[in-house]
């Protein structure tokens, strides 16, 4: 028997709404639920083991990190853009609950909440469309690893640039230890903290092993400057992909 070709999932035309939500209910249901039990166990372990702030720090850097690897995973599943973006999105959805548990503390307050749902937001719609750039199964499993372990590069930005940060002239310093720091979510989600002061100089994972506010002082950048380049991604592939279903409509018309 010849082996069959892969084919692509998504044929030409327009699913109507109904379709997208049948197609998705589990999908974005597991998502969520999925998200919520990872990091509301994080949330639990944390408390358990450390003391405010730390605690609510600890806890916002895992459930970002989840977001960036769980996003394009949950999205590789989806046949169309749509479905991608409906299934990833559903993983910021899901954060929702341990911004709210955080919340209940003084480390976050309502707006933090508000900003680092966007921020998650922004990274999941991203993800999810570039994932969905893959038209079959297989190729969208591997490039969502691949956009899973970029977004994770970006995260761990301070721990690896720290040796170009020191290295740069003193007035660039600064400047460079911001960039790292709002190239990654993760650090952008911390940024959002109430207390963030005391984020950077006493949470040991930020202050031991990275540069930033030991021996480079520096101002974290605002979180639309992490939630706003990955908006403008989200959109620019998915109109790339929208406009190649299109075309791709129109010839088989």
């Amino acid at each position: 028997m010849t082996p069959r070709a892969p084919q692509a999932d998504d044929a030409p035309g327009s699913p109507a709404p109904g379709d997208v939500i049948r197609r998705n209910a589990r999908a974005a249901l597991a998502a969520m639920g999925t998200t919520v039990l990872v990091q509301m166990g994080v949330y639990a372990a944390a408390r358990g083991a450390l003391a405010e702030p730390a605690a609510s720090a600890m806890t916002l850097m895992a459930s970002a990190a989840w977001v960036l690897v769980a996003a394009p995973v949950f999205a590789a599943g989806g046949r169309s853009v749509l479905d991608g973006i409906v299934r990833g999105g559903c993983v910021a959805d899901g954060g929702l609950a341990v911004l709210i548990a955080v919340a209940g503390g003084p480390a976050l307050a309502p707006a933090g909440v508000v900003k680092i749902y966007l921020i998650w937001l922004a990274v999941a719609l991203a993800a999810s469309a570039a994932v969905q750039q893959a038209r079959i199964a297989r190729a969208r499993h591997v490039v969502a690893a691949a956009v899973a372990a970029v977004l994770l590069v970006l995260a761990a930005g301070p721990f690896w640039a720290g040796g170009g940060v020191l290295a740069a002239d003193v007035p660039w310093r600064g400047r460079l230890a911001s960039a790292s720091a709002g190239a990654g979510a993760v650090y952008a989600t911390v940024a959002c903290m109430e207390n963030v002061g005391f984020v950077w100089t006493e949470c040991p994972i930020l202050y031991r092993h990275t540069v930033l506010a030991r021996d480079v002082q520096f101002t974290p950048p605002p979180w639309y400057a992490t939630a706003a380049p990955l908006a403008a991604v989200a959109a620019l592939l998915a109109a790339r992909a929208a406009l190649a279903r299109r075309r791709r409509s129109r010839s088989a018309g």
